[in-house]
């Protein structure tokens, strides 16, 4: 039990300052499984939806509330989702909706991660809001 406290300490520590990186830059970022539902998502995003992390961790990404911006917005995410998951970098714009009903254009990637089998394990999405440079 001891090594076991002394190994969960150094993850933590190790992980302490990834963590802070993921949720202090301005850009959104996500981690997904395969089929598109969210393991973890920064703070940025969830700021600029008002959301919390227990609003959309667990649910499929097309299924927040960025994207109900429009009917076909949801049906974009999934196929790019199905995309980058098949093995291909997907880099893509669309418009998205945050808190207080402001919008927002996202220029996206999501980009399949493997491991070191080379199979396909994670889907990382990142983002980065253009509304100010348009």
């Amino acid at each position: 039990m001891e090594n076991f406290k002394q190994t969960q300490a150094v993850i933590e520590e190790i992980e302490r300052p990834v963590r802070a990186i993921f949720n202090q830059t301005f850009e959104f970022i996500a981690l997904m499984e395969l089929d598109g539902v969210l393991i973890d998502i920064n703070q940025t995003a969830l700021d600029f939806g008002g959301l919390t992390s227990n609003d959309v961790v667990g649910l499929p990404l097309w299924e927040a509330s960025w994207w109900k911006i429009s009917k076909a917005t949801p049906t974009k995410i999934r196929e790019a989702i199905a995309t980058a998951a098949s093995g291909e970098l997907v880099a893509n714009q669309v418009d998205i909706l945050g808190a207080g009903n402001t919008i927002a254009t996202l220029d996206f990637t999501i980009r399949p991660i493997k491991n070191r089998s080379q199979r396909i394990v994670l889907l990382v999405f990142k983002g980065r809001d253009l509304t100010k440079t348009k």
